[in-house]
């Protein structure tokens, strides 16, 4: 049970969460600022794009073909924590996961190493993940023209 004391502080501190804050620069502190809130209205105007370089595109595959269920993607995915491997794009189809990792040979062996008994990987070094936010089809045409796309995800606002 909490007590009264502890109730009152949480509240206080979800309220405190709720206000809205300003941003300044130093040595620009004469000026406005951003203002950074809890507003969900965005500027679908201003365009994002990241592009991470030296990637890989490792597939991994059970090595029986059996679906690429819950049980195993949870076995995979305490294989990526375990050697700490962070993916960048995660894509599962019902016999294999597609993973875009930064490229660190050394914790892809530790990985495979760790469960190569159940899986098939496969990998595909040297390349590089582009993110577009509020995209339109011209914007990827353009970014994408003459280069191979080994795996593409979209989303609302994100390709």
């Amino acid at each position: 049970m909490i007590s009264s004391t502890k109730s009152e502080k949480m509240l206080v501190a979800l309220k405190d969460y709720k206000k809205r804050y300003l941003n300044k620069n130093i040595g620009e502190l004469d000026e406005s600022g951003t203002r950074i809130d809890g507003t969900s209205e965005l500027n679908t105007d201003i365009q994002a794009i990241i592009v991470k370089k030296n990637q890989t595109l490792l597939t991994v595959s059970t090595k029986d073909f059996s679906y690429m269920d819950e049980t195993l993607l949870s076995i995979l995915l305490k294989g990526l924590a375990d050697a700490h491997i962070k993916q960048n794009m995660i894509q599962l189809s019902a016999l294999s996961v597609s993973l875009s990792l930064d490229k660190d040979e050394i914790k892809l062996k530790k990985l495979t190493d760790q469960l190569s008994e159940m899986f098939e990987f496969s990998d595909i070094q040297g390349l590089s993940l582009l993110t577009i936010l509020h995209f339109t089809p011209r914007d990827i045409d353009s970014y994408i023209s003459g280069k191979s796309v080994l795996m593409e995800q979209f989303s609302k606002n994100k390709a």
